[in-house]
């Protein structure tokens, strides 16, 4: 499934539909899978990003600004989430739990209350 929606995203953003390359840009990285790293979780919002900027700047329609909005939100936690995940492979990534956090943290994007319970709580940042 990844694969094919990885493809879809190109085809819309080739043909220029930016607005339906940046929606299926956002599923891929919403989606629950331990085919897709974190970092390419990252890249999946950072281009759904662009592609939905270039979608407003051809035709600003609110929903698609909205939805930029929400694009830009869910940045700022992954990159919370990433910035996590990479004190916690460098500090300690010898013990299973942060491994399992680790490998937790890469097989989706969290809500940020998520990623505070889970991670600050259990392993005291």
């Amino acid at each position: 499934k990844v694969c094919y929606m990885d493809l879809l995203w190109r085809f819309f953003e080739k043909n220029r539909s930016f607005s339906n390359a940046a929606r299926v840009l956002a599923k891929l990285a919403d989606m629950h899978s331990t085919e897709i790293s974190l970092q390419q979780r990252l890249e999946y919002i950072a281009r759904a990003i662009l592609s939905a900027k270039s979608s407003t700047a051809i035709s600003p329609i609110a929903a698609d600004g909205e939805f930029l909005h929400e694009l830009e939100e869910k940045m700022e936690v992954a990159r919370i989430q990433f910035q996590i995940q990479e004190a916690l492979h460098h500090q300690c990534s010898h013990y299973s739990s942060v491994q399992d956090a680790i490998s937790q943290l890469d097989s989706e994007l969290m809500e940020i209350s998520k990623v505070s319970e889970l991670h600050h709580s259990r392993f005291q940042f």
